[in-house]
């Protein structure tokens, strides 16, 4: 199964489809040769709160229906350029999803998780890719080279495949991270504790009553 596949077999139109897919997945040991920060057990955490907590998804979901449909413009100089490759690969990024549909994973799981990871298959660092399709953070690890950069990523199937991949294949949102130089910090990393309680107050209730 070559990546594309992969990604194509294991995506899902909504946050909660992936976390679904994920769960339970086996941690198979990496070859020495990757040394990768291992960042997805919070991400597929924070697809469960989303998942399960009313006003985690409400707040995600406001600023996908949002952000999905704002419409991009292409300038040349001071003209905007009504027709250009880019904005009909953004109208359709991929066979299985429309402009609003990816654009909306792309922005709920930089919210959820940080990172927004886009894959971009191609030949060649030189080529414009033809397709744009969303990897969940969950299943993909940025591979460091050893100093401050990024040499790679590691692509993590449901079956415990993983796939390595360029980093010119690879378009990766970050969100601002203190902690680490390769992944994104998630806004609900300041909102663990009241996420968590919140969990366990309704597993609680739904026991008891």
């Amino acid at each position: 199964m070559n990546l594309f596949e992969a990604i194509g077999e294991n995506m899902g139109r909504m946050v909660r489809a992936y976390a679904k897919a994920t769960r339970g997945a086996p941690d198979l040991p990496l070859s020495p040769r990757y040394a990768q920060y291992d960042d997805t057990e919070d991400a597929a955490e924070n697809a469960n709160l989303y998942a399960n907590l009313s006003w985690v998804a409400a707040a995600i979901d406001a600023v996908v229906n949002l952000g999905s449909t704002v419409e991009f413009k292409v300038t040349k100089g001071e003209n905007v350029v009504e027709a250009a490759p880019i904005l009909d690969l953004f109208d359709h990024p991929n066979p299985q999803q429309s402009r609003g549909e990816f654009l909306g994973a792309v922005y709920a799981f930089y919210k959820l998780s940080g990172n927004g990871y886009i894959y971009m298959p191609r030949p060649s660092d030189t080529t414009p890719p033809t397709e744009l399709w969303v990897v969940p953070s969950q299943m993909i690890e940025p591979v460091s080279d050893g100093k401050s950069g990024v040499q790679g990523y590691l692509f993590l199937g449901a079956g415990g495949e993983r796939i390595p991949i360029d980093p010119w294949m690879i378009c990766h949102l970050m969100r601002f991270n203190p902690l680490n130089n390769l992944v994104g910090l998630s806004e609900l990393a300041s909102l663990e504790l009241a996420s968590d309680l919140d969990l366990a107050s309704q597993r609680w209730n739904a026991n008891f009553f």
